[in-house]
């Protein structure tokens, strides 16, 4: 396992963990983590020809972004998360599948 598989799991684990009763700071935190982590996997996906991924976790940073906070519901903010962790799972296998193209 690579150093940056672990940037994966943690931001995967922490967004599964999102729907338990935690204290506001702990979704606070979370913002910030998976702002910076997307922001972090969008510049690693930067290439010529093909900047979907790119485009796609930018959005996520600004889903994330906790200096203009969107205000969803919980129920809403459920269903945000789990297609994060679809977004995040799908990048990383992308990500596998070019490193073994290589």
């Amino acid at each position: 396992m690579k150093a940056i598989d672990l940037v994966w799991i943690s931001a995967c684990l922490a967004l599964a963990a999102a729907p338990l009763d935690w204290p506001y700071g702990y979704y606070q935190l979370l913002r910030v983590m998976i702002s910076v982590i997307a922001v972090f996997l969008a510049i690693r996906s930067w290439r010529p020809g093909s900047r979907a991924w790119t485009w796609g976790l930018a959005a996520m940073a600004l889903i994330y972004n906790p200096l203009a906070p969107l205000s969803l519901g919980r129920e809403l903010w459920t269903i945000v998360n789990g297609v994060s962790v679809a977004v995040l799972v799908m990048h990383w296998w992308a990500t596998e599948r070019q490193r073994g193209a290589t």
